[in-house]
């Protein structure tokens, strides 16, 4: 019987160990840039822009302030309808918070940069934060 009450309480200390220790996580929100001209041209329209200027209350009421900005890098071209441009309309739609929060906006990696994007976003110096 002594035997047994050891094993349970062994048992449960151990369950209640791993239920201690708890799982960081990380909030990523990814939103897309307002709204662009026909022939896309990099930018914004004046709608989107006026948009990226209602955007920070939003995000920040539903999401909180966010720990990191993240943006495209606006000096790597893609192409559009009109030809090819560099892209600034997601640093653009990034810019009215960037701006209210006093944060800067990362902008390292280039559009078609996923992989490296990813290994930055996806470790432990990110955990329990939010990013935008």
């Amino acid at each position: 019987m002594r035997k047994r009450f050891g094993l349970v309480c062994a048992v449960f200390l151990v369950a209640l160990m791993s239920a201690g220790s708890a799982r960081a996580e990380q909030t990523i929100v990814f939103l897309r840039h307002g709204e662009k001209p026909a022939g896309g041209y990099g930018q914004l329209t004046c709608q989107g822009f006026n948009r990226s200027l209602a955007l920070p209350d939003v995000l920040l009421a539903k999401f909180g302030r966010p720990d990191f900005l993240y943006a495209p890098n606006p000096a790597t071209k893609i192409s559009d309808a009109a030809g090819s441009f560099y892209y600034d309309r997601p640093l653009a739609t990034l810019e009215p918070l960037a701006i209210k929060l006093q944060k800067d906006i990362w902008s390292k990696y280039g559009y078609t940069d996923i992989a490296s994007l990813q290994s930055t976003l996806i470790t432990s110096s990110k955990d329990n934060k939010t990013i935008f």
